[in-house]
């Protein structure tokens, strides 16, 4: 479990701080330098730095978002790389950035990963209830967890160190202990319980088991003991002995499973511990067949039958390790040992199986091999390089960073001479000195030398040796850990590089610790500006060098500079001589990992001379803002290649209705007119070619409030002709009030065009329309008319006719022909209604009606003449209760004739289907029928008066229903249509406006 122990200090060893200080500022210096030169020098380098930096948080995610940054800076290197390098160069420069950037992050997460699943390891040895302790070969402990340490009631410093006879008691040791440790240290596992008397004066049954450590040289270095204190076991188990009357099944009371099974392997005895062990109750498990108790897996099912298959051959089973599977579907590992029971006739009749759990012992083996495991990646996985040597310098470890640097593999190099393959005859001296010096004791040294890798490149290699030795101390070999300081040694130059500019700078530089007052180093410059030598500055308070009535200010300003890590500002300085000038100041703080503060690093110019140029420039610049501000058109300033605003007049603010602070925090393209920007840029390509010199057009901006101004634009450069383009001036013309006038006269002209047509179409609608009616109106008189003259003696036959009823007896053999005459009468008396109708239809009253009440109704008065021609009458499933205002007699009489005209023009057999629709301003009643259908030829004419298409029935009608239906519908303020196809029916639609309230 401690197997991490094994690798060596060296590899896990941290850069000092001021080390790390030193490569995170020769990182930020390479960028700069990177973005300054053509092609670039940095390679990816201060970005791995950074990431290697970012690797020491132990925060897995920090890396990858560190590699992102450091792409994003490496990708934008490209478009700031000065113009005069190639294009490809610079891609492919870029581009092994981002894979070393990117290789790195990833290595660094496996690296976390790896140091978290050693942590998870370390905190399973320390939470786990079993004293567990580590021994070394000299039977010295060298950990224990905290159940050992309360256990023995001392701290873990005071037992690691000690022999197991010191803290056990030489008796113990000698006697039962140090035998079985020496058979383990041979390999072998060893478990027992005893009873130990301790030097605490307390004596207790201890389980204890020996597991050996076994290297990858399959020798053992360390034992992991695991005990447990059984007292309280041992003692119950012996008052059960004692206690025969209490206990009197000592099969029942056994600490371990017992299970016994029939030849034909069926459960027909357990135990209590059998019960417990595996979730069953003792009834669950007599009967069961052995085999289902197995966990389906290899080492469960068909381990098991195969021991069933051994026993059956008449073969004990002694300590078998088999998977089991308890009632709740969890899986146990137990160690089985089944003995045979035969009778008078040598035949086998019962087997009986003792079952212990080891599923904890198993656990411990995991452990133990996922630690190896681990041991093992790490090697692999190092940063550093990991190379193993025999003392004559034949190769023994061999991890991935060797081969990546000496591009051989771990199979080609094994058990070769790395000196005859890697090392010149004249380096190998100092080496293999030191390599024998190392095997006898001495302390080792770091030691450099150069390799020359599979590419040909030189590599600087600074490297540790260590000596491995075995268990009994003697020395078999070296481990040597080398790590790659090829950049570090190239850092060092740069920064003698950087100090010479130091130096050499125009620029004055001072620096100085956070907690004094007193300058820590000044550069010539800085000295020079002030009228002091170097010396006489360093021992001298930094406040001296402002002048009196600027030192108010730097208690505030230094204030701001801690805070802030950096702060630019404007200083009078006074002169060795008292005189004073101006100077531009910017201060930097260099802050450690823990962002605290170690160092001000102030740079200072003189600008004296800027001064006066900026008096002379306000001046000009307030003459140029007034004649600006003043225009009367609205004028900008705008970033040529951006399209965002720089400055801005008033007169352009109050065009577009933004102000100015609005304005500049939006780029040209988000307030002008998409169809608009195609134009500009094509105009400004040219502008840029120099092509034209400047350019006009109309052109759309939105205003602030939505909507649409028109304004007419003029561009003119503002850069020197021939050079990169800068900034443009933009000026604007409102000339909205004109374009709204224009686009006015010509909507007027199409919306004119547009009445005519519509007049012209509607006056011969109202032609059509008047020609009809002049024809229904003589029509409907006619009607009246004939409707009228037929009433008066109509009445008279039915008032004869009724006389003649009341002086016939009911038995004459004629009384019949008197109802035939009545319905004749009534007849008569319907059609001069209809007649009636036709010419004045009534105007209906309208009232709030539930619709289903019409239309039941309609369906309920036709139902009888639709039963006699065997039709079905289908209403569809209707919405829930629908109210509206409508005349409820009329609408049943329009439904009554629909449904009377699709019986007549329906098979016997067929169906009528009544259906209802509530739309949100309108409500729709179909009734739609499976007759023959209507022609198209005719289908205008059907809502015409006395237009029928019943001729040929025996019961054919006046033609005058649907006419009558149409024109109670339009009384309603509705609609009436049909829609109807050659044999398949016709559908009649009524469409009424909805007024529910």
């Amino acid at each position: 479990m401690d197997a991490l122990r094994g690798l060596p200090e060296s590899s896990n060893r941290k850069f000092p701080d001021s080390t790390w200080k030193i490569l995170v500022s020769v990182a930020g210096v390479i960028f700069i330098a990177d973005l300054a030169l053509p092609l670039g020098i940095a390679g990816g380098v201060p970005y791995i730095l950074v990431i290697l930096i970012s690797i020491r948080h132990r925060n897995p995610q920090l890396p990858f978002w560190t590699a992102s940054a450091c792409s994003l800076l490496t990708i934008v290197g490209i478009f700031l790389s000065p113009l005069g390098s190639e294009l490809w160069i610079v891609l492919v420069n870029r581009t092994f950035a981002l894979f070393a950037i990117w290789t790195t992050a990833i290595m660094g997460r496996l690296y976390l990963h790896q140091a978290e699943s050693s942590l998870l390891s370390d905190k399973v040895f320390l939470a786990t209830k079993d004293h567990m302790s580590i021994l070394d070969r000299d039977h010295r402990y060298k950990r224990v967890n905290p159940s050992y340490e309360k256990f023995h009631r001392k701290s873990a410093q005071e037992i690691v160190g000690m022999s197991v006879s010191q803290l056990l008691g030489e008796s113990i040791y000698s006697q039962t202990v140090k035998p079985l440790l020496d058979r383990s240290f041979q390999g072998e596992e060893i478990s027992y319980e005893a009873w130990f008397s301790f030097l605490s004066e307390k004596t207790r049954f201890m389980a204890v088991t020996y597991l050996p450590l076994i290297n990858e040289r399959h020798q053992v270095q360390e034992i992991v003991v695991i005990s447990r204190d059984r007292t309280e076991h041992k003692k119950a188990e012996e008052a059960l002995k004692a206690s025969e009357d209490q206990f009197r099944d000592l099969y029942e009371s056994a600490p371990l499973a017992y299970f016994s099974a029939s030849f034909d392997d069926h459960i027909t005895r357990v135990n209590h511990r059998a019960s417990e062990l595996l979730g069953y109750s003792y009834n669950d498990l007599i009967g069961k067949h052995v085999l289902t108790l197995y966990a389906p897996t290899q080492e469960g099912y068909e381990k098991a039958k195969n021991v069933q298959k051994r026993t059956q051959q008449g073969v004990s089973i002694q300590d078998e390790e088999l998977e089991m599977i308890k009632k709740d579907g969890s899986h146990i590992w137990v160690s089985l040992t089944v003995r045979l029971i035969y009778d008078e006739t040598g035949k086998i009749i019962e087997r009986r199986g003792m079952v212990q759990d080891i599923s904890a012992r198993k656990k411990i083996e995991r452990e133990l091999r996922a630690s190896e495991y681990r041991f093992r990646s790490l090697v692999e996985t190092a940063g550093s390089i990991i190379i193993g040597l025999t003392p004559d310098g034949w190769i023994v470890e061999w991890n991935r960073e060797a081969e990546r640097l000496y591009g051989r593999t771990r199979e080609e190099v094994l058990d070769k001479n790395y000196f005859e393959l890697f090392i010149q005859g004249t380096d190998r001296v100092p080496i293999l000195a030191d390599i024998k010096n190392v095997l006898q004791g001495k302390p080792s040294r770091d030691f450099q030398n150069v390799v020359m890798t599979i590419e040909r490149e030189k590599r600087q290699i600074l490297w540790n040796v260590d000596r491995l030795v075995d268990q009994d101390h003697q020395p078999y070999g070296v481990i040597c850990i080398g790590r790659d300081i090829t950049e570090w040694e190239n850092a060092q130059s740069q920064l003698q590089k950087w100090a010479t500019i130091f130096q050499h700078t125009q620029w004055g530089v001072a620096v100085s610790k956070k907690e004094s007052s007193i300058f820590d180093m000044v550069n010539e410059a800085y000295a020079r500006m002030h009228g002091y030598a170097i010396r006489e500055l360093e021992e001298m308070p930094m406040e001296q060098v402002y002048a009196p009535e600027f030192r108010s200010h730097l208690p505030q300003i230094i204030e701001q500079i801690h805070k802030k890590g950096f702060l630019s500002f404007e200083a009078l300085h006074i002169r060795k001589d008292g005189t004073t000038f101006p100077a531009l100041e910017t201060v930097s703080a260099i802050k450690d990992l823990n962002e605290q503060t170690l160092y001000r690093v102030a740079n200072l110019i003189d600008i004296t001379d800027r001064k006066k140029s900026e008096v002379a420039l306000r001046q000009s610049e307030e003459r140029f803002r007034i004649m600006f501000e003043q225009a009367a058109v609205g004028v900008a300033q705008v970033q040529s290649n951006s399209g965002k605003f720089i400055k801005i007049n008033q007169r352009y603010c109050s065009i577009l209705g933004f102000s100015q602070k609005e304005l500049l925090h939006m780029p040209f393209q988000d307030i002008s007119h998409p169809d608009d920007l195609p134009n500009i840029q094509n105009q400004m390509t040219q502008l840029r070619s120099g092509e034209i010199s400047n350019f006009s057009m109309e052109k759309r901006y939105f205003h602030k409030e939505g909507h649409i101004v028109w304004v007419n634009m003029t561009i003119s450069p503002m850069w020197h002709i021939g050079g990169d383009p800068s900034f443009h001036m933009c000026v604007v013309e409102d000339i909205t009030q004109r374009k709204y006038l224009e686009d006015a006269i010509q909507k007027h002209n199409v919306e004119l065009e547009k009445t005519v047509t519509q007049r012209t179409e509607r006056i011969q609608e109202l032609e059509q329309r008047r020609m009809q009616v002049e024809k229904l109106a003589a029509l409907a008189q006619i009607a009246a008319s004939v409707a009228h003259e037929i009433n008066n003696p109509l009445a008279s036959i039915s008032q004869s006719l009724l006389l003649l009823k009341r002086g016939i007896p009911p038995e004459h053999p004629n009384f019949h022909y008197m109802a035939k005459a009545e319905d004749c009468i009534d007849r008569i008396a319907q059609i001069t209604k209809h007649l009636y109708q036709l010419y004045r239809p009534s105007s209906p009253t309208p009232t709030l009606i539930d619709l289903h009440i019409p239309i039941h109704d309609a369906i309920e008065i036709m139902h009888a003449r639709a039963s006699s021609k065997h039709i079905t009458l289908s209403l569809l499933d209707l919405p829930a209760p629908m109210f509206s205002h409508l005349p409820s007699g009329e609408l049943t009489q329009v439904l009554c004739n629909l449904i009377q005209n699709g019986i007549d023009a329906s098979t016997p057999e067929g169906t009528i289907k009544i259906a209802c629709q509530i739309e949100p301003r309108t409500i729709c009643i179909e009734v739609a029928d499976q007759g023959e259908g209507i022609p198209k030829d005719i289908i205008s004419h059907i809502f015409e008066p006395f237009f029928t298409t019943k001729q040929a029935q025996q019961e054919g009608g006046m033609g005058l229903g649907l006419a009558i239906s149409h024109s109670l519908v339009q009384s309603m303020g509705g609609e009436l249509d049909c829609c109807s196809t050659i044999g398949q029916g016709s559908a009649f639609r009524i469409t009424l406006p909805r007024k529910d309230a």
